[in-house]
């Protein structure tokens, strides 16, 4: 069906839907390697049934979505890192501005007065 020019390009279409999961779920199961490797066989057709604006096979649209949703994960982990780096940072200036200053704004003591 998948080679056959007369077969209506939906059925080719879901049949490669078809084809392309089974492959991601058995590649490494040995029993069923030729269903696996069904896809490969008609990878080329998969190719030219699918432009580059047509829609993506399921498994290949959750992989995509996991793939984005970690690379975001870790872009707000470094600029959260980043974020505390410089807080840290500035928190560590100011103390230094700190150290130097006078702890109180006290009146200066008078001997005199006292006595």
């Amino acid at each position: 069906m998948g080679n056959d020019p007369v077969t209506d390009q939906k059925v080719k279409k879901k049949l490669i839907r078809i084809l392309a999961a089974w492959h991601a779920q058995y590649k490494n199961d040995p029993s069923m390697r030729t269903a696996a490797n069904l896809y490969k066989q008609h990878k080329s057709d998969a190719h030219s049934l699918w432009r580059p604006d047509a829609q993506m096979p399921k498994d290949e649209e959750l992989e995509a979505a996991k793939r984005k949703s970690k690379e975001e994960a870790r872009r707000k982990a470094k600029e959260e890192a980043e974020r505390l780096k410089r807080e840290g940072k500035e928190e560590k200036k100011k103390k230094r501005q700190d150290a130097g200053k006078p702890k109180s704004k006290r009146k200066p003591f008078n001997f005199e007065e006292v006595f």
